[in-house]
C-alpha cells in the first residue's frame, strides 16, 4: 500500500506495524513515520503527526488523517482506524474484515466515507506498468530465496514475520 501511494505521489505517509521488520521495510520504502502498536496509541501517534480534535459526541480525540487505509483485517485494527480518521474524512478497508463490525453510528455521525478496495478487479496493469516504470520497487521486500526442494523452509520462514518479508520459492532451481 505505501509503495503505492508513494508512486501515486502521496508523500505524508504514516505506517503502523507490530511488526520490527515490516516497520523497517515501511521506514526504507518512504514512510513519514513508523509506529509499533505495542509501544502506545495509533491514534495518539497518527494525532501527534496531523493533530487531533475532541470527538464530537464525546469519548476519545480523533486523530486528523484525511485518509487511513486497514490492511489488517482485525477488529482492533479497524477501532484504531476509526479514531484516526478526520470527520468527513475517509476509512478504506483494504484487508479482508473476517467478520468484524464496524460501528456505523462512528460513521454516520463523523460523515466518514468508507471504500472497500479489492484487489485483483483491474489493477493488474496498472501494477504492472509501476514496477516495469521503476516507480514502484518492491525487490526490498524479499528478504529469502529458496529452491523449490527447500520448499518446506520456504514455508516455515515465511510463517515468522520477525524475521521474513516476502519469501520466493525459485522453480527451476533444484
Amino acid at each position: 500500500m505505501l509503495v503505492a501511494l508513494r508512486a501515486k505521489g502521496v508523500t505524508d505517509v504514516l505506517a503502523i506495524d507490530p511488526s520490527a521488520i515490516r516497520r523497517s521495510f515501511a521506514a526504507d520504502l518512504g514512510a513519514s513515520a513508523v509506529h509499533d502498536p505495542g509501544e502506545g496509541s495509533s491514534p495518539g501517534f497518527i494525532g501527534a503527526h496531523f493533530g487531533s480534535r475532541p470527538a464530537p459526541f464525546g469519548g476519545a480525540d480523533i486523530a486528523q488523517a484525511d485518509i487511513v487505509f486497514d490492511c489488517a483485517g482485525v477488529q482492533a485494527v479497524l477501532d484504531e482506524a476509526l479514531l484516526s480518521v478526520r470527520s468527513g474524512g475517509t476509512l478504506v478497508l483494504v484487508a479482508e474484515p473476517h467478520g468484524n463490525a464496524l460501528a456505523i453510528g462512528e460513521v454516520m455521525h463523523r460523515e466518514l466515507s468508507v471504500i472497500g478496495a479489492m484487489a485483483y478487479v483491474d489493477e493488474f496493469e496498472e501494477a504492472i506498468a509501476l514496477l516495469a516504470s521503476g516507480e514502484a520497487n518492491l525487490a526490498p521486500l524479499v528478504t529469502h530465496r529458496y529452491r523449490l526442494a527447500e520448499i518446506g523452509e520456504a514455508f516455515a520462514m515465511q510463517s515468522n514475520a520477525e524475521l521474513a518479508g516476502k519469501v520466493l520459492v525459485q522453480p527451476g532451481q533444484g
